[in-house]
C-alpha cells in the first residue's frame, strides 16, 4: 500500500486502475460505427498510450470532435461498446479496498469513459463515488489535467493525489 502525506482529497482513474473494462470493450467494432457515423474521420493528436490501435483511434477521434455537434452521439456510440463490456469486466486488485483505504479522505474519479458508464462499472463490483468527471466535450481529457482540476474542484481541493494506471 502507497502511504500518501496526508492528501487533502485522492482521484482515481478508473479504467485499468480500479476496473479493467477496456481489455473487454470492442473498441473495433465501436471504430466502425464511428466512422459509419462520421466517414473516414481524422483525430486530434492524444499521447501515446498502451491502447491497442482501435481503443487510440476511438479516442483521438473523440478528442478531435470536441466542440462539435456530432460529438455526443459519436461518444454515444462509443459508450454502448463500453458500457456493453461492464459484465465481462474485471475489479483490479485493491478494488475492494480502495475506499476504505482512503479513510475520512474525500475521493473522486477523473476517467475517459462516460461518467454514467464509469458509476456502471463500479457499481457492477460493489465500488461506489459520488464525484466522476468523465468524458466530456467540454473538458479537456487527461492527460492535460483539466478533468483532474475538475474532479479537486468538487471534491474542494487544490491539491489532490492521483492514483494512476498509465497517463
Amino acid at each position: 500500500m502507497v502511504r500518501m502525506a496526508d492528501p487533502a482529497a485522492i482521484i482515481f482513474d478508473v479504467d485499468r486502475t480500479l476496473v479493467d473494462l477496456q481489455n473487454f470493450t470492442d473498441y473495433g467494432a465501436a471504430l466502425a460505427d464511428l466512422e459509419d457515423l462520421l466517414g473516414q474521420p481524422g483525430g486530434a493528436d492524444v499521447p501515446h498510450a498502451d491502447w491497442d490501435a482501435p481503443t487510440l483511434a476511438c479516442m483521438a477521434i473523440l478528442v478531435g470532435l470536441a466542440g462539435d455537434p456530432r460529438w455526443y452521439e459519436a461518444s454515444g456510440l462509443v459508450a454502448a461498446h463500453e458500457r456493453a463490456a461492464i459484465p465481462g469486466s474485471k475489479p483490479m486488485p485493491g478494488l475492494a479496498s480502495a475506499g476504505a483505504a482512503c479513510g475520512p479522505v474525500p475521493y473522486a474519479l477523473a476517467t475517459l469513459l462516460p461518467a454514467d458508464v464509469a458509476r456502471e462499472a463500479l457499481a457492477f463490483h460493489g465500488f461506489d463515488v459520488d464525484v466522476v468527471i468523465g468524458r466530456d466535450p467540454h473538458i479537456r481529457p487527461k492527460p492535460s489535467g483539466a478533468c483532474l482540476v475538475e474532479a479537486a474542484a468538487r471534491l474542494g481541493d487544490r491539491k489532490s493525489t492521483r492514483l494512476n494506471s498509465s497517463h
